[in-house]
Formats: structure tokens, sequence, C-alpha cells
């Protein structure tokens, strides 16, 4: 953080940028037509300055210590000039519309907001939909063909909740971007391929980076019936959960830490404790090593606050 604090120049407007920025191994096209990779404050860098001043931030706060220092990290993480959408209603790579070098490049750079990120959310759904066209159009221009990219897309898809886009990112990374031992292509190889599949079917299942539980977010309909068991969400929680049509038909929560559990869309579902005592979905506090069953409501039971 104090490197980045180093590093951000102000602009004339009052906002913090990075004087030198890349947008990794992409570049874009100069006013003259010149192929470029380093202007001022990339998409990336901004994400992923204001996620690291966020997380030290709540670390200071956690541990009593550092109140100046975070306050100047606050401060100057309110007025990061992020660049936002452009006029084609694109997330933005760079920091203003610089031509593309490379329309289809296999880099996702600008979407790390949306995954491994979390600043873009359902809390900010314009950039939510800027996000999801420029993943389509990176990939109708042919992004996506190697294996650690193509499981980059499926982990967007699984964030951005389009289960039709996750089953076609499924079948492409098993069909076009992995060997006939799994391997994810490169070529020859890549690791990163293997383990952003099992994270992207993860994140298809589960999601956390909220604050609370969604279950099955980005359910391909092809999954329509199926369980998974050992699901890991953040704040110390293991999920084992059965569906069928769809929709949860019962869960088991395991609490490693205790602490507060809450559930996304609580209204349509049952919470009972270790002892069969009914808790509040939307938060209730659990005890380490105790599991707590969710179950669907009956929905005509179900009210919509």
């Amino acid at each position: 953080a104090l490197f980045c604090l180093d590093w951000l120049v102000q602009l004339p407007d009052g906002r913090w940028t990075t004087g030198l920025s890349t947008s990794p191994e992409n570049v874009f096209l100069t006013e003259s037509g010149e192929p470029c990779s380093t202007a001022a404050g990339s998409a990336m860098d901004m994400a992923l300055i204001d996620e690291l001043f966020g997380h030290c931030i709540n670390a200071a706060e956690v541990l009593g210590i550092d109140e100046d220092f975070r306050q100047e990290l606050s401060s100057k993480r309110e007025r990061l000039a992020h660049p936002g959408m452009g006029p084609d209603g694109r997330m933005r790579e760079w920091e203003r519309d610089f031509g593309e070098n490379e329309p289809g490049h296999r880099h996702v750079s600008h979407l790390y907001g949306v995954y491994p990120g979390d600043a873009v959310n359902e809390n900010t759904p314009e950039l939510m939909q800027a996000a999801s066209l420029s993943l389509k159009k990176r990939i109708e221009a042919g992004s996506g063909h190697t294996g650690w990219s193509a499981a980059w897309i499926f982990n967007l898809y699984a964030r951005l909740k389009e289960p039709a886009n996750v089953y076609r990112s499924i079948r492409r990374i098993l069909s076009d971007s992995s060997l006939p031992n799994l391997f994810g292509n490169h070529p020859p190889f890549q690791i990163d391929g293997n383990f952003g599949y099992a994270a992207g079917v993860a994140e298809a299942l589960l999601q956390s980076h909220q604050g609370e539980i969604r279950m099955l977010p980005a359910l391909p309909e092809a999954w329509n019936e199926g369980e998974a068991k050992g699901l890991r969400a953040r704040g110390g929680f293991v999920l084992d959960m059965k569906w069928s049509a769809g929709t949860i038909k019962e869960a088991g929560i395991t609490s490693t830490h205790g602490g507060t559990c809450r559930i996304a869309d609580h209204c349509l579902y049952r919470v009972q404790g270790p002892d069969g005592q009914e808790l509040p979905a939307d938060g209730f506090v659990t005890a380490a090593g105790e599991t707590y069953r969710i179950t669907p409501r009956d929905k005509e039971k179900v009210s919509v606050s």
C-alpha cells in the first residue's frame, strides 16, 4: 500500500491515478496508429489498488492500529480515477478510449473488478452490464481459446450470473481448451486452466463475496439435478447441498470458526440449528463445529418485503 501511495499521481480534477500503467500483455493503438502498452491508470491497476487499500483499511480497523494511515488510504481510495465505462457501453481497459490493436485478446484484465475482485457486483448494475458486454465483444473477436483464459471467462460468467454462458464456457473448455488427458491446453500445458475450471464450478454453485451465502447463483440448466459436498464459503463455512429442478432441496452449513452466517434470498429458506430451533436466515450466530440445516420454505408462505 505504501508503494501504491508513492506510485499514484494527482490529476488536475483532484483524482488519483497511476502515472505509468499496463493492462497485462495487451496493447492499444495511439492516435498515430502505433501499438503501445503503457499509459496512465489501466482498469486493472486501479482495481488492484482499490482492493488493496480496502484490505489494509479493514486489517487496521480489526487490529486497532495505524489510524492516520487508514485515513490517508480512505481519502485517496475515494478519489481513485477508475476508467469506468466507455461511450460504447463497455468497460474501459485504459484511462481513455484508445483504439484496439487486438479486439480478441486472450486477457480480460479490465474485468478484474468482477472476478477475482468483487467491486463490480449487483450493487453496481451498470458496471455489471458493461462488463458483460465487454466480455461478449472480446469473445466474439476470438478471445478465450487458451486453457487459463477460457477458465477466467468461465468464472466471470459465474459472477455475472449468466448460466447459459457458464455452460457454454464449460463445453468450450472441455472440447477446445483441454488435452485428451484433461490437462489444460495452452499449449503445451498450464495448470491454471485446470485449477480455474474447478474454481468456476464452485463459483457457479456457491458465492459468498458479498458477505452472504448465495446458493446456485449461476446453475446451468443442464445441471438441473445434483449435489455438492465440501464447498467453502467466506467466513469459515463449509456447505453440502442437494438440488432438484434447479432449486435447493436441502443444505447443511458447518461453521469452522463460529461467527454470523447470512443467507442470500433469506426469505426463501428455513434455517434450523443443531437443536432443531429455527433461526433467522438473514443472520444467525453459529458455533464452531456445529452444522445448520437449510431447507426451502413453502412457496405459498414466502413473503417478499
